[in-house]
């Protein structure tokens, strides 16, 4: 028996496999691992913006009603002060103070839809963890 026919004779024997199929086996897996995060990532964030789509519907509906009882309200509340002052006085005070309360309202929407809000970040763990622990099996 020739010194290679004893080698693979005795890999064989105790279910080995040669470095270079080894580290081939490890490109592999290593590369469907990515790539099966990245589609775990993609499913995560369609979620994400499926979830925002109709946050964002519900909201728009919602805001059509209000709008519609919060200018009654108004109205109301100009013709009430219209009695302590003049009525243009009365729809000044009230258009600054409704006015001041949307752009705060409008400044937490924007920061509630930045794109940071949107990330993948269950995603993102897995895949610092699994080149961590890629990187910790390679030393």
């Amino acid at each position: 028996m020739t010194y290679a026919a004893h080698r693979e004779f005795r890999n064989s024997e105790r279910n080995e496999q040669p470095i270079p199929d080894l580290l081939a086996d490890i490109t592999k897996t290593s590369e469907k691992l990515v790539r099966q995060e990245f589609e775990l990532a993609v499913a995560e964030l369609d979620v994400r913006l499926n979830r925002a789509k109709k946050d964002l519907g519900a909201a728009a509906v919602a805001a059509a009603g209000l709008q519609g009882a919060a200018l009654c309200l108004l109205a109301g509340v100009i013709l009430l002060l219209a009695h302590a002052m003049d009525a243009w006085l009365a729809s000044l005070i009230v258009g600054v103070a409704v006015g001041s309360v949307s752009v705060a309202l409008l400044a937490k929407a924007r920061k509630d839809l930045k794109p940071e809000a949107l990330a993948p970040r269950g995603a993102v763990r897995s895949i610092k963890s699994d080149v961590r622990t890629l990187k910790e099996a390679t030393k």
